[in-house]
């Protein structure tokens, strides 16, 4: 008997964590997709937002963003600075592009394991500039509308001879 209400606590317990988990959102250090510009520049003042020249309801905002102002998956990285770009369409924040040092990827990812759950894993080849092929590892978050993408190689950086970035890409699909 005692046996079975412990199993049943620790069943009801797990689901509990993995709704939980799975129902919260997929914002980045309190930065939720969807908001409007007005709001994010409220409270994170250190974006600065232009209209795209060439697509008029396309505006991007960009900032040093310290990671330790607000908590969440890069909160350990006291001192750092992550250079960070918004795009907003018909003002919806609808993707966060993160450009990051490869060389961290593994720890990286374990930071956003920890903090929103196990993702799906992908693998693609890519192709650089001078013709060398990689294995490039993608992790995959989904909750709904939302996604987080995070490939191990940017691979449009890599084309053009660049190898020391990774790439983190917040989505909201609509």
């Amino acid at each position: 008997m005692k046996y079975k209400i412990t199993s049943t606590v620790f069943i009801t317990l797990f689901i509990f964590i993995n709704t939980a988990v799975a129902a919260s959102n997929l914002s980045f250090h309190g930065i939720n997709l969807g908001v409007d510009e007005e709001t994010l520049t409220e409270n994170y003042p250190e974006f600065a937002c232009n209209t795209d020249s060439k697509n008029p309801e396309l505006r991007r905002c960009h900032a040093k963003f310290d990671p330790t102002s607000q908590s969440g998956v890069f909160e350990k990285l006291r001192g750092s600075k992550l250079n960070i770009t918004l795009t907003f369409v018909n003002d919806k924040l609808v993707n966060i592009n993160i450009p990051f040092y490869r060389a961290l990827f593994k720890p990286t990812a374990q930071f956003f394991t920890d903090h929103y759950g196990r993702p799906k894993l992908a693998h693609e080849k890519v192709v650089g500039k001078q013709g060398k092929s990689l294995n490039n590892s993608i992790l995959i978050w989904k909750r709904g509308k939302e996604s987080i993408v995070y490939w191990e190689i940017d691979k449009n950086r890599y084309a053009n001879g660049n190898y020391e970035y990774s790439r983190i890409l917040f989505l909201l699909k609509e």
